[in-house]
């Protein structure tokens, strides 16, 4: 009987543990906690495209002030403020957002708009969030514009 109760015991071990160590769904519930707050604009870096190829960078720096202000709220709106012309900030539309794609993408909506922007963190006071456009794209080098088939823009939001 000590036999049985033993290898019992140890079956149920065995197959309580993982050798998987799965950081996902830490880093998955961390993405959804760490959104939530006020972030200001911070520093954007477009990348241009043709055939696929990077062709061109730009980047440009923060303002001071910041251009704008991003609230995203528990209850699963966030909220952007605009910089006005005499200093103050207002608020210029209200999205409904949810985090999709494992918490890696911010989905957002306000009615007349939607989007799916690829996010990441590059630390609990950092947001990256990624945006594609393939229509109109052009960049201009010293006065000259090139159409482009693509640019990719990395917009920095940096918590307040």
């Amino acid at each position: 009987m000590k036999k049985t109760i033993y290898l019992f015991l140890i079956s149920v071990i065995f197959l309580s543990c993982s050798k998987k160590n799965d950081d996902t769904t830490t880093a998955t519930a961390t993405n959804a906690t760490l959104i939530i707050g006020k972030w200001k604009d911070g520093p954007v870096t477009s990348n241009f495209y043709t055939a696929g190829k990077l062709v061109y960078t730009q980047s440009y720096p923060a303002t001071n002030p910041p251009a704008a202000y991003y609230q995203f709220n528990t209850d699963g709106t966030f909220v952007v403020s605009t910089l006005q012309t005499n200093g103050t900030y207002a608020v210029a539309v209200t999205y409904i957002f949810s985090l999709t794609n494992s918490n890696n993408t911010l989905h957002y909506s306000s009615g007349t708009t939607s989007a799916d922007n690829p996010i990441s963190f590059t630390d609990n006071n950092t947001l990256v969030i990624s945006t594609v456009s393939t229509v109109g794209v052009t960049y201009s080098v010293n006065g000259v514009a090139t159409k482009a088939d693509s640019e990719t823009d990395l917009s920095t939001l940096v918590r307040q």
